[in-house]
């Protein structure tokens, strides 16, 4: 019987090594796609240095990696994100934002998924009857706006903007997942999407301030509490279910 591998998109970044690093645990190999290399010295852990966006080099990682192996998960993580602590963070007011960085983002988050999953379920066969599941990785902004105060600063300034590219995407991302999740059912693949609220990852003290005095459990979620999700959902604990976006934010959009 052939080994069971889950593929990754964004497996460098915070979020993504952490669901490989649970993937490892279960017994379950992984293919990391991802244009930064990775730093895993894992051997069920693969990285292959790959833009998703480019459905050539997306077939060719798969093509390299999977021939001795059953896919069984897929999740998409890959994304571009502008963080408040990135010395490339800077986003602008709505009048100032580029058209040209909402095309680049959704080549990364809708078409570089699409290519991933397409590329993936020609290696997968029709009527298998090994369970299967792909996840999306959403955001609470797919569900709610960004509400642009958070990210004022203690004097009341603001050099910082969510970009609308980001909810835009995020938004797709929802829609993705419902789409799949009826097109792949008879073939016995399940599609779910998690969206995660702020996670807690060394912003700064006035953000977090900002964000908790929104979120009704008062704190940021811990990235294990994301992954646990994603555990979830890529398990026989959650056979019956699909087309799902899973909000994991502490209640932040209920109030």
């Amino acid at each position: 019987m052939k080994n069971q591998i889950a593929v990754v998109t964004g497996g460098s970044g915070l979020l993504g090594s952490k669901i490989m690093q649970d993937f490892v645990a279960r017994g379950v190999s992984v293919v990391s796609l991802d244009v930064v290399p990775g730093n895993h010295d894992v051997s069920m852990i693969r990285h292959v240095q790959c833009d998703i966006s480019s459905r050539i080099e997306v077939a060719a990682a798969l093509q390299n990696v999977i021939d001795t192996q059953e896919i069984t998960a897929i999740v998409h993580c890959a994304a571009i994100d502008p963080k408040v602590t990135s010395s490339e963070g800077v986003a602008a007011p709505f009048e100032q934002q580029s058209l040209d960085t909402l095309n680049k983002e959704f080549e990364v988050s809708i078409l570089g998924g699409l290519n991933v999953i397409q590329e993936s379920l020609k290696h997968i066969k029709y009527h298998s009857q090994v369970n299967r599941s792909i996840v999306l990785m959403g955001s609470d902004l797919g569900v709610i706006s960004p509400d642009q105060r958070v990210y004022k600063l203690e004097d009341g300034t603001q050099t910082f903007f969510k970009p609308i590219s980001y909810s835009i995407l995020k938004h797709g991302i929802v829609g993705m997942a419902k789409y799949l999740a009826t097109m792949l059912a008879e073939r016995n693949i399940r599609v779910n999407c998690v969206s995660p609220g702020p996670i807690l990852d060394r912003q700064p003290a006035q953000l977090i301030h900002e964000l908790e005095s929104r979120i009704p459990m008062g704190r940021l979620a811990s990235i294990d509490e994301i992954v646990g999700v994603v555990n979830f959902l890529t398990s026989d604990k959650s056979l019956y279910v699909t087309g799902q976006n899973i909000i994991v934010d502490g209640g932040r959009t209920i109030w």
